[in-house]
């Protein structure tokens, strides 16, 4: 038989969604690589020396994406975003 391991390599990580029709604006102002990010599809940036995933592998029916990112970062990213979106 097969000897399969199976691990959660995302134990401390969680996800932050933007959706909406200006999501995708929102996001490149932070992340302008991510301007144009096909759906089903992801990248990952370096934020603060940690690796942060970017998809569109989410149906959110209006350009939305989701960001999946250490614990440690989901503060500063929530709040972040939430700064630039009502500017």
């Amino acid at each position: 038989g097969l000897n399969v391991e199976i691990r959660d390599h995302f134990q401390g990580w969680g996800i932050l969604a933007l959706q909406g029709p200006k999501a995708e604006l929102l996001l490149s102002e932070f992340y302008p690589a991510a301007l144009g990010l096909k759906p089903m599809h992801f990248m990952t940036v370096q934020e603060s020396g940690h690796e942060v995933i970017i998809s569109r592998t989410g149906y959110t029916g209006a350009g939305g994406v989701e960001l999946f990112a250490p614990n440690e970062l989901m503060i500063s990213l929530w709040d972040g975003f939430l700064k630039k979106g009502q500017a």
